[in-house]
């Protein structure tokens, strides 16, 4: 498996751009906030954005909870995945979650700053602190629906008319912000 990192500083635009970086570098599974994303859904996981604290969020993220990596861990095997992108703050965190759910080493870092510019990514910090909110790199019909909204949303997409779709995002406000 071939292992890729997306490290920046929080709010400065890493899980709104994992979308389209991913799509671009032809990598089917994104690690963001434990979450584990394969070719744009949720496939396993509980995002940290709804976690109560700041040190609960950051736990999850990191996959501190054994059950919850091997869930991970266990749907990237079953999934057979080539190519993952493991989304952190830094490189210190994203070596680790690449140990924790055994995908490691990794084998290509990428810096924000690499594929974003000055002013997008102060936008992007603009956004986190004047708003607090927070960004999942999934369309808001993969968080918690019933199933009657499912439906709906489902009836939409086949009638709607898209070229290509190559993800969404949702703009969550998290409680430890």
């Amino acid at each position: 498996m071939e292992v890729y990192s997306l490290i920046g500083t929080s709010g400065t635009g890493k899980s709104s751009n994992a979308i389209a970086f991913a799509y671009e570098h032809n990598i089917s599974a994104i690690i963001d906030d434990g979450l584990l994303i394969h070719e744009g859904k949720r496939v396993a996981g509980t995002s940290a954005k709804f976690e109560k604290t700041m040190v609960a969020a950051v736990k999850r993220a990191i996959f501190i909870d054994d059950e919850a990596a091997q869930l991970v861990m266990e749907k990237i095997k079953e999934l057979n995945v080539k190519r993952i992108l493991v989304i952190g703050t830094s490189l210190r965190m994203v070596n680790r979650i690449a140990e924790r759910l055994q995908v490691d080493p990794i084998d290509k870092h990428y810096f924000i700053d690499d594929i974003l510019t000055a002013e997008e990514i102060e936008q992007a910090r603009q956004e986190r602190e004047t708003k607090g909110t927070h960004i999942i790199p999934l369309s808001y019909k993969q968080l918690d629906q019933n199933m009657f909204q499912k439906m709906i949303q489902k009836g939409i997409d086949v009638f709607s008319p898209h070229k290509e779709k190559i993800g969404e995002t949702t703009i969550v406000k998290p409680y430890f912000h």
